[in-house]
């Protein structure tokens, strides 16, 4: 830890060198530019190698700069994560769910309070939304998705089945005969969420 100096430094350093900007590191730091400019200085200075080639358009990493960038993204990421996981675990316990809006309305929600009732202690939040989780990078702890597991390494349980009918206008289906055979329900146009697999099988 003792060789490890000039972390403002090297944080301004990553934070060009990741977004190929000395303004936008400006932005995301909360200093000026010129604030950045002299601490990539320093940090070379002190690196006795050039880390940034600056041009109109922006900076890139020389090779050496390469190397030490692949170092600083390592080790900020893991920090971003340790604080993430702080910032989590902040108050006792709490889960973050993420879920569809449609399915925490109609399934989750009503059971909130049966949960609460029997574990006052963990605080519940929802994520509502359907994009794949990044766990390492969110807040998230459970995400529920629809669909055959295909997730890597996750854990996985399932949940439940879902079960799917057809339903039609009275006047498509007024002269046939019910039940309707599957392969006259095939001749009809069939209106469905293209994002639901299951009507394909």
């Amino acid at each position: 830890m003792s060789e490890v100096r000039h972390l403002r430094a090297l944080q301004a350093f990553d934070a060009a060198a990741t977004r190929a900007s000395l303004s936008k590191a400006a932005d995301i730091l909360g200093v000026t530019h010129g604030a950045v400019s002299r601490q990539i200085k320093q940090l070379e200075q002190y690196a006795g190698v050039p880390l940034l080639v600056r041009h109109a358009n922006g900076v890139q990493t020389t090779e050496r700069g390469a190397y030490l960038h692949v170092a600083t993204r390592q080790a900020f990421s893991a920090l971003e994560t340790g604080l993430r996981n702080v910032r989590r675990n902040r108050h006792n316990r709490s889960v973050t769910v993420s879920l569809s809006t449609s399915l925490a309305i109609k399934w989750l929600v009503p059971r909130i309070p049966k949960f609460r009732a029997t574990n006052p202690e963990i605080g519940l939040f929802l994520d509502t939304n359907d994009e794949i989780i990044e766990f390492d990078e969110s807040e998230v702890d459970v995400a529920l998705r629809y669909g055959v597991p295909r997730w890597g390494d996750l854990h996985c349980e399932r949940l439940l089945d879902e079960e799917l009918i057809v339903v039609a206008a009275p006047s498509l289906v007024a002269k046939t005969k019910l039940p309707i055979a599957s392969s006259a329900i095939a001749r009809h146009p069939l209106l469905h969420d293209q994002f639901n697999p299951a009507w394909d099988k």
